[in-house]
C-alpha cells in the first residue's frame, strides 16, 4: 500500500508526534533485511544504486539490504515535501523535554533532524552534542531509547559539517570539575574559550576534598597516554590547612 505524501505525513505524524495514545516522541527505526530478492530489491533507491554502481564495473554480487528506516525521519522528509517544516518544528518545539531523560533525547533527536533537512547543520550539531551529552549521563538506559540518537547520526554522517564535527578530536583543551552538593560534574571547553559543555556526571559525596591528583588511561595497554598539564587552578568555599 502507498500514500500519498499528505496521507503518509498524517499517517506518521500520529505515529511520532505525542497525543493521546502516547506520551513520547517515537525516534524507533530499523533495518531493511538484508539481500532482498529482485522485487523488494527496486523498492529501496540505496539498495538500486548499489546494485547499478557494481554492475557497472562486474556482474560479481553486491551487499544490499540493511538500510535504516525511521518515521521520525520519513515524518521530516513528509515534512519537506508538503512544505510544512516550519510546522513541524514548532511541535517538536513545543513538547516539553523535561518531562524524563527519554523525552529530552527524542526532543533533540528529532530537532537535530529537522536542523539538517532545513539546511541548518550548526544547529544540527549543537542537538548531536546535546544528545551526547544526555547519553553519557545516563549510560544505563535501555537500547530503546537511543533509536533518536541512531536516527540523528545516520543523517549526521552524511553531512559534510556535521560528518567532520562527530569525527573531530580535540588534541588541546580545558576540563572543569565542579562539585554541587553531592554530585561532580565533569564539563569542556576549547583552549581559548569559557563555553564550557556538560560530558557527564557521577555521585562523589559531600566529605572534604584531601587529596587532587592528575591521571589518563587509555584503557588500552598497547595505545598508551600522554599529556601536558599548562596550568591548574582550585577554587573553593573554604581551603582547609592540612595537618
Amino acid at each position: 500500500m502507498k500514500l500519498d505524501t499528505a496521507e503518509r505525513y498524517k499517517f506518521l505524524h500520529r505515529w511520532v508526534i505525542p497525543n493521546e495514545s502516547h506520551y513520547l516522541m517515537r525516534t524507533t527505526g530499523a533495518f531493511t533485511p538484508t539481500h532482498p530478492v529482485p522485487p523488494l530489491l527496486d523498492q529501496n533507491p540505496i539498495d538500486v544504486a548499489m546494485a547499478e554502481d557494481r554492475q557497472a564495473v562486474d556482474q560479481r554480487c553486491v551487499q544490499t539490504g540493511g538500510n535504516f528506516v525511521c518515521p521520525a525521519i520519513l515524518l521530516t522528509l513528509a515534512a519537506v515535501e508538503l512544505g510544512r517544516l516550519d510546522e513541524l518544528k514548532k511541535e517538536v518545539d513545543a513538547v516539553n523535554p523535561a518531562s524524563s531523560t527519554d523525552a529530552a533525547r527524542a526532543h533533540a533527536a528529532m530537532l537535530g533532524i529537522i536542523n539538517l533537512l532545513e539546511d541548518a547543520p550548526q544547529q544540527a550539531n549543537e542537538r548531536i552534542r546535546e544528545c551526547h551529552a544526555l547519553l553519557v549521563q545516563d549510560k544505563t538506559s535501555p537500547m530503546y531509547s537511543r533509536w533518536g540518537d541512531i536516527a540523528l547520526a545516520s543523517l549526521a554522517i552524511q553531512h559534510p559539517f556535521t560528518n567532520e564535527s562527530i569525527n573531530e578530536f580535540e588534541t588541546a583543551g580545558r576540563l572543569r570539575l565542579q562539585r554541587k552538593g553531592p554530585v561532580i560534574y565533569y564539563l569542556i571547553a576549547k583552549p581559548d574559550s569559557e563555553d564550557f559543555r556538560l560530558i557527564t556526571q557521577r555521585p562523589l559525596g559531600t566529605q572534604d576534598i584531601k587529596h587532587l591528583a592528575i591521571n589518563a588511561d587509555a584503557s588500552d595497554k598497547a595505545s598508551g597516554a600522554e599529556f601536558v598539564v599548562k596550568s591548574v587552578s582550585i577554587r573553593a568555599a573554604k581551603l582547609l590547612k592540612l595537618k
